[in-house]
């Protein structure tokens, strides 16, 4: 019963690793010019706080309890929000969450 208790955790998850997988990098983010170490940037700093699903949004809401801002909230309410969920960043499930408004809300 545990065994399949836990797959059932680990479901919501495995989609979510497959839509990432899926997802194509923005032009900008692709470094076809050089192929050492990149160089530090802001763009890249910028970059930190994009959602980790569509790679395209800044983050805009909070896991808890782990705290973590990795999800643009339309791509949390999308994917997380009706399954219990674990995060995508530490794998902990998801409880509540706080949605966040800020200069890009």
């Amino acid at each position: 019963m545990e065994n399949s208790q836990r797959l059932e955790d680990e479901l919501p998850r495995l989609r979510l690793c497959r839509q990432m997988a899926e997802v194509q990098l923005p032009e900008n983010a692709r470094s076809s010019e050089s192929s050492g170490p990149m160089e530090y940037t802001s763009e890249r700093r910028i970059g930190r706080m994009t959602c980790m699903m569509c790679l395209q949004n800044d983050v805009s809401v909070v896991l808890l309890p782990c705290r973590h801002q990795v999800l643009y909230f339309p791509c949390f309410e999308r994917n997380c929000s009706a399954v219990r969920a674990n995060c995508p960043y530490c794998n902990v499930r998801i409880e509540p969450s706080i949605r966040l408004f800020g200069p890009s809300s």
